[in-house]
């Protein structure tokens, strides 16, 4: 028989779906229940062979076998399996998903077979098969059965009322385009799930399966990128914006809480009729209704946090709208006001009313304060925006001051005094990095111990720990309430900042200090974990943000993006720094000017490199290809000779051999050559390719020893040998 090709590149045949979109009254539940439900439509099997689906740099191929439909998902032929051999590819055009890609499945450009796959379509796949394929009387095999029931399973939250987010919108919203969610039975390898989201701000994923743990099928991301192919400005396509909340909540004791809250926002979205929001998991809801005083339809599942609300009509792009949603609880599990998912701060109005056996504190400015029979009524308002609000309880003890440098503040403690205990540190942190990156757009007004640290802008909350910790949060006044990132990929300009500005506190006090710090941080990323399964898994980039920390890589988002991302900053401080006068005045001037300049702008880690590169004259795409966006670290292999010259000055030799990383790794790096009776000379050599040989500037002493890396200016192994 003579192979027939099919090659279906993301066509939409609307006119031949229209009739099935008229049911606007579909609901959540309904939909949950028919994919959950689904099983298989014998009418609609069919052999297939070269069959071909793609969505930008993904392609599966059917080659050869059945695949069968089930019944129809809310009038629609989606869900499929196929049984057969097939051919999964993905070619990441970003360096950092290709290493992820050669971390997990050894190749970097990823080119498999596979023998079933789970497959959901939200466009013209059906018509497609069915012009391209043969009808098949076929009954469902036992493994087509088992890959129905598995890969519904992965679809489905285990034990929830919960359903894959670009699957749910499109399908509530009768859309038909692009969105395509896949389970992959690979040959040699577990399971992988493909899925295209247009949503998205990076619309592909590729995530790895591991099986029933816990009670939950249980998959890593491996692979998420944009098809625009950049990293360095990932596009936020935010829903909502322009975000406003007035709460109203009633607790009724430490746990149960009965709130109202008004939001208003503007839609950013075209044809837009449901829409997600997260409430914590044993919150109920009363009621939704908007500015018209409509009841809005919803569904949210027990125990779930994930809230799917059905607009009164289709919204499109800059339609304004108000919310009007009532909700009682239990907060221990959750967010206990609804949030929606955006890039954009958010104002917040809040006013609690309380017993009064204690004393509440939130997020913002407390502007008033009200005493009923057995109940406090207190007001939270936010000057500036934020991201999010919360709100704490404890037998509190208030006191306020005016200090000449912060200015007014307003303290809430209960274990220690603020001033005999932890606010000498804060002011001087406070006062040190006011010195060096400006005094805060945002001052701060309001400190409160708290056993949950955070901050927000002009509020600090602060357990009595660790300076470190302390300076960090204090820090986040300049990184993150006023120079903030842009995407997950950017978060280390705000946590890496903070940590380190936290460690410069540290050296500030006690320099031994802040090169323990370093030291720890140093151990710890060369000495990354193995797996749970024993097998040497290499650390992610610091660009993977909170990727880096997956089911089986748990604990690397601390250590990348704030231990590494700090060593980063320390690496471009000791590149900048004058060896002969250890002046570090222009990498001072780095962060001062690099905080006025970002200062209330959403920043990426391009941003920051480009800043670098003005300031040092250098390019530096090399040293943020290598240490932001790569996960390898150099070992050095050091050895030298020295030799008298007939002048009776000395000429050294220097052997450095760079092993763990590609030949064309490079690095700056300082080396000392030590005359003994503290006279010294410091050179800054430059080093890549497997093995560099060369001779240093002509000492005028015999020099007692040479170091190489002594100013533990970069990141990476020192190992010596003799020059023989």
């Amino acid at each position: 028989m003579k192979a027939r090709t099919f090659c279906l590149l993301a066509t939409i045949y609307l006119l031949s779906f229209q009739c099935l979109f008229c049911d606007s009254n579909l609901v959540f539940s309904d939909l949950f229940n028919q994919f959950k439900n689904s099983t298989f439509d014998n009418n609609k099997t069919f052999y297939v062979r070269d069959f071909f689906i793609s969505r930008e740099q993904a392609a599966m191929t059917l080659d050869s076998g059945i695949i069968y439909f089930t019944k129809p998902v809310f009038g629609k032929y989606c869900v499929a399996v196929f049984s057969g051999t097939g051919t999964f590819t993905l070619a990441p055009p970003v360096k950092i998903e290709q290493e992820q890609l050669e971390k997990f499945f050894k190749q970097k450009k990823m080119f498999t077979q596979f023998n079933s796959a789970f497959l959901i379509f939200a466009d013209s796949t059906l018509y497609d098969i069915e012009k391209a394929s043969t009808f098949s009387s076929a009954e469902p095999s036992n493994k087509a059965r088992e890959v129905l029931d598995i890969g519904t399973k992965y679809l489905l939250e285990r034990d929830r009322i919960e359903l894959d987010w670009c699957i749910t919108k499109a399908f509530l919203e009768n859309q038909v385009n692009e969105t395509l969610w896949s389970m992959i039975n690979l040959n040699n390898n577990d399971p992988v799930i493909f899925r295209f989201n247009p949503y998205g701000n990076e619309e592909i994923q590729l995530s790895r399966c591991y099986g029933i743990i816990a009670n939950k099928y249980r998959y890593d991301l491996i692979c998420n990128f944009s098809t625009k192919h950049d990293i360095c400005s990932v596009l936020n396509k935010d829903l909502v914006g322009n975000i406003r909340y007035i709460i109203n909540c009633v607790l009724e004791n430490k746990h149960d809480i009965k709130c109202s809250t008004e939001i208003t926002f503007k839609v950013l979205a075209d044809s837009m009729r449901w829409i997600q929001f997260s409430l914590g998991e044993l919150m109920l809801i009363d009621s939704i209704v908007d500015n018209s005083n409509t009841r809005l339809i919803f569904h949210k599942s027990i125990e779930s946090d994930v809230v799917w609300m059905k607009f009164g009509k289709w919204m499109k792009s800059n339609d304004s709208i108000k919310l009007k949603i009532c909700y009682h609880g239990d907060i221990r599990r959750g967010g206990w006001y609804p949030g929606f998912a955006s890039s954009q701060k958010r104002f917040f109005d809040i006013t609690f009313t309380h017993p009064d056996d204690f004393i509440l504190t939130g997020t913002g400015e407390n502007i008033s304060n009200d005493k009923a029979t057995g109940v406090y009524i207190t007001r939270w308002v936010t000057k500036y925006p934020c991201y999010d609000a919360d709100f704490d309880f404890a037998d509190y003890k208030i006191k306020e001051l005016d200090d000449p440098e912060i200015g007014h503040i307003k303290t809430y403690y209960f274990s220690t005094d603020m001033f005999s205990g932890i606010f000498p540190n804060i002011k001087e942190s406070y006062n040190l990095f006011c010195k060096i990156f400006g005094k805060p757009r945002k001052r701060l007004t309001t400190i409160i111990q708290s056993n949950n640290e955070s901050s927000y802008p002009g509020t600090l909350l602060i357990n009595f720990r660790a300076n470190t910790v302390i300076a960090h949060q204090v820090s986040h006044l300049w990184w993150g309430s006023d120079v903030d990132y842009n995407s997950y990929r950017d978060v280390w300009l705000r946590e890496a900042f903070a940590e380190y500005s936290s460690l410069i506190y540290v050296q500030a006090k006690n320099h031994e200090n802040y090169q323990r710090h370093m030291k720890e941080f140093k151990e710890t990323l060369l000495n990354i974990r193995s797996s749970f399964l024993n097998k040497r898994i290499d650390p992610g980039a610091i660009t993977l943000g909170w990727r880096n920390e997956t089911f089986s890589t748990s604990g690397d988002y601390n250590k990348m993006v704030y231990m590494k991302g700090a060593w980063v900053l320390h690496m471009i401080r000791y590149m900048m720094i004058d060896l002969k006068t250890l002046s570090e005045s222009a990498f001072i001037n780095l962060m001062t000017e690099y905080y006025k300049t970002f200062s209330e702008k959403l920043t990426t880690s391009c941003d920051f490199m480009k800043f670098v590169e003005s300031k040092m004259g250098l390019e530096m795409g090399w040293f943020f290809d290598q240490w932001i966006n790569g996960n390898k670290i150099p070992t050095y292999v050091f050895s030298y000779k020295v030799n008298e010259l007939p002048d009776g000055k000395y000429n050294v030799k220097v052997r450095i051999k760079q092993k763990d990383v590609p030949t064309d790794f490079k690095m700056f790096i300082p080396v000392k050559v030590d005359f003994g009776n503290d006279k010294f000379s410091r050179i800054k050599i430059f080093i890549t390719g497997e093995k560099a040989e060369f001779d240093l500037p002509v000492m005028p002493l015999k020099p007692k020893k040479v170091i190489l890396n002594d100013l533990e200016a970069v990141l990476c192994n020192v190992d010596t040998e003799s020059w023989d």
